[in-house]
């Protein structure tokens, strides 16, 4: 359901916009709040984890894996970091490294918000160009959770 492209007018611009810029700004802050949380959460997990082996242990308690292939950790490192990748798909980096980019893209919606904020005019419109991207903005955002307009044109 696309946004009709006609000239938009104080009222519409002024209330839609601001409202869904403002709304959206403010959860996008919350999610980065709460992945810079959970970023920091991991990476001292992260710390406390000092073998391989460790980290395997942990990852059965979390994820209760009973029938595990072995219970007994006298195996050599490479065999542990295998299975370790097998059974958790992800290290803790990658994860740590996932969240980062997820923060920076999150970022970088937040950006284009307050670009399109800063864009409007004494009159509360937005130039043809703001308009058209205020509209490529809102269906970006209908479409998906989290996606970005492309940075500044």
């Amino acid at each position: 359901m696309g946004h009709s492209m006609d000239v938009v007018t104080n009222d519409t611009i002024a209330d839609d916009l601001f409202e869904e810029l403002e709304q959206e700004n403010n959860e996008l802050m919350k999610r980065i709040e709460a992945l810079e949380k959970e970023n920091a959460e991991l990476k001292s997990a992260e710390e406390k984890l000092v073998t391989v082996a460790d980290y395997i242990a942990t990852v059965m308690i979390e994820q209760n894996i009973e029938n595990f292939t072995t219970n007994n950790f006298k195996v050599d490192d490479r065999q542990l970091e295998l299975t370790c990748r097998f059974v958790e798909g992800k290290t803790t980096a990658d994860v740590l490294d996932e969240q980062k980019q997820e923060i920076v893209k999150l970022k970088g919606k937040v950006d284009e918000c307050h670009a399109l904020l800063n864009e409007l005019d004494e009159n509360d419109q937005l130039s043809v160009e703001g308009s058209e991207r205020y509209h490529e903005w809102l269906d970006i955002n209908e479409e998906a959770d989290v996606h970005i307009v492309p940075g500044m044109h």
